[in-house]
């Protein structure tokens, strides 16, 4: 599987770079950060997620840094999202913001990107949410006790809001300090409605 690829960039157009690499020439749709990035001439070393629709040639998607790269991946993974769209939202704000969009479960900040309804969103949300969390939450201690974050996800199993969850555990936590998971969970069920 090609994962990676070095070579001088031959011509940008918009999403689309060539690279030259010894004797071929690649051409790798890319998002937006990356091109921005980018110069005629310059040798570059990209990332690579290669696709194959069907009934089609093979397409090469090219990135420039991991964030990039990971966020795709992500993207990639929820229903109905193929490497066009996931790349279409990736060109529309910074990995980083996505990111934290994705994380906060900002439905409406989500719905203004290109290529994402309020549908789509709300599919992303629920699929791959889980996966940025952890960079997005309060640094608060009580994050990394083990009985904190077994709470939240069942709490948040359970349909309450993520970040509703964890500011109610976080006060039961400062009353009731000694509290053993499953008591955790009852004391916070009592507070959170």
């Amino acid at each position: 599987m090609l994962e990676g690829l070095e070579g001088i960039v031959k011509r940008i157009n918009e999403n689309y770079v060539l690279v030259k690499a010894g004797f071929f020439t690649f051409g790798l749709n890319c998002p937006i950060s990356t091109v921005e990035r980018l110069k005629v001439g310059e040798h570059c070393d990209f990332l690579i997620y290669m696709s194959f629709p069907q009934d089609k040639a093979p397409e090469l998607f090219g990135f420039l840094t991991d964030e990039e790269y990971e966020v795709f991946s992500a993207l990639i993974k929820v229903n109905k999202i193929g490497p066009k769209l996931a790349l279409k939202i990736l060109s529309g704000t910074k990995p980083n913001t996505l990111k934290s969009l994705i994380a906060t479960r900002n439905l409406e900040g989500l719905s203004h990107l290109p290529g994402l309804g309020k549908k789509t969103a709300e599919r992303l949300i629920a699929e791959i949410g889980h996966l940025f969390e952890g960079e997005f939450e309060s640094g608060t201690s009580e994050m990394k006790d083990p009985r904190v974050e077994d709470a939240v996800n069942a709490l948040v199993s359970l349909g309450f809001d993520r970040r509703l969850t964890l500011k109610t555990i976080s006060k039961v936590m400062k009353e009731f300090p000694d509290l053993d998971t499953s008591e955790l969970i009852k004391e916070s069920l009592k507070k959170i409605r």
